[in-house]
């Protein structure tokens, strides 16, 4: 799909230099994902209140361990998920989405309803989509990826959810 206001989409990264973090961005081409990969969003139905998650969250990173895999682990992931996406990696791509998915459960249970969570389990190779949680959570909305759009369809409609298609 196009971005927003014909803007091209961009890709900020941040290195650590030295005692400094230096940020950069790169202009993407419109067609930076690849052609195998579509992407969707999925209307959950269910409502929450972002800023009491965001909370929940600040409380959890007081804890060493948890900030620890969060920030080494998870961190990495996303980062990864970002690279292999661009780069049109598509099964290392899924790959670490599949990571991604698996471990936002882990770490971000507390945004994802219990209704949603078998969806985090699925995979591209055995169900077709894989999906992530749409921000921080409360908005009702999940990211979901995959291959086959009209698969995809029929597993949704029999689900009664609302589907948007973002590319």
């Amino acid at each position: 799909g196009r971005a927003a206001r014909g803007l091209p989409p961009l890709f900020l990264r941040q290195q650590a230099t030295n005692d400094r973090k230096q940020i950069s961005f790169t202009t993407l081409d419109s067609n930076f994902i690849s052609d195998n990969i579509h992407i969707f969003l999925i209307d959950t139905k269910i409502k929450s209140h972002t800023a009491p998650l965001v909370q929940h969250f600040k409380e959890l990173r007081k804890d060493e361990a948890y900030l620890n895999k969060f920030d080494n682990d998870y961190i990495p992931l996303i980062s990864n998920c970002i690279a292999t996406l661009i780069d049109k990696k598509d099964e290392d791509f899924f790959n670490y989405l599949s990571q991604l998915s698996k471990m936002q459960i882990e770490l971000l249970s507390h945004t994802i309803p219990e209704a949603t969570r078998p969806y985090f389990l699925k995979n591209i190779k055995d169900d077709g989509f894989q999906v992530k949680l749409c921000g921080a959570g409360g908005g009702g909305y999940l990211l979901g990826f995959c291959k086959d759009i009209d698969k995809i369809n029929n597993f949704w409609n029999d689900f009664c959810n609302k589907i948007v298609w973002v590319k």
